[in-house]
């Protein structure tokens, strides 16, 4: 961690002496301010916070379970007004969706029961609380054996977003972009059921890049912690 705000802390300074340039290299290091007071855009990334998997316990806090997720790429769209020369404020609209796949494993199954028989060991009168554990499993058991083997969950998250851009030229820029907003959570229960849930997102992009026309670009965000995820790339436009 040190690392990487040591390499994020020398890569500002690195970008900030670009901008100011040298005393020779005037046009170099001109800003260029384009006329344009809007921008729109649309993108996909991978490898979002919600793309880290949660373990699941039963009620004995066994994992009986093994679950796989399959992570899709989540869809952007966002709108930025031009405030100043460097700053744009904004909003983006996140999608994403996450597969889960999950199947009773036997050997933790096994490796439950004997957990439960160990009671005998350290219990004086063990029988009413072993046949309580057995009865919780069972029922756990046949829960997952009746269920369907698949969840999709959903998000939908909304972004407020700033836009800092350190260099500007014609054809590149490099930029930043923070923000904070909420997300909301389609999911089920531990029953099957849908419901919704309200979460929070942040979004601390500290390096993205910009190549193309005056108006129309496209743009990558190799490091980012956002809701669009560590890898964020696609197009924008200016009007």
């Amino acid at each position: 961690m040190k690392k990487i705000i040591v390499f994020l802390t020398l890569l500002f300074c690195a970008t900030s002496l670009l901008a100011k340039g040298y005393s020779g290299a005037k046009k170099f290091r001109e800003f260029y301010e384009s006329d344009t007071k809007n921008e729109i855009g649309a993108g996909f990334g991978f490898l979002t916070l919600y793309d880290i998997p949660t373990e699941i316990h039963d009620n004995n806090a066994f994992e009986i379970v093994d679950k796989e997720y399959s992570h899709r790429p989540t869809l952007n769209l966002y709108y930025f007004r031009k405030l100043h020369r460097r700053i744009k404020l904004g909003l983006d609209v996140t999608w994403q969706k996450t597969k889960e796949e999950y199947h009773l494993n036997e050997d933790r199954i096994n490796d439950a029961y004997a957990e439960i028989q160990k009671i005998n060991d350290w219990e004086t009168n063990p029988e009413k609380r072993i046949q309580d554990q057995i009865r919780a499993l069972e029922k756990d058991i046949d829960y997952w054996k009746n269920r369907s083997n698949e969840d999709i969950d959903k998000y939908l998250k909304f972004t407020v977003e700033m836009k800092l851009t350190l260099i500007s030229r014609q054809h590149f820029a490099l930029y930043q972009r923070y923000g904070v907003g909420p997300t909301i959570k389609f999911e089920h229960d531990h029953d099957g059921n849908p419901y919704t849930h309200l979460d929070y997102n942040i979004c601390v992009s500290p390096l993205g890049f910009e190549i193309g026309g005056n108006k129309l670009r496209g743009f990558i965000e190799p490091i980012a912690v956002s809701p669009q995820g560590l890898i964020h790339g696609g197009i924008k436009y200016d009007f």
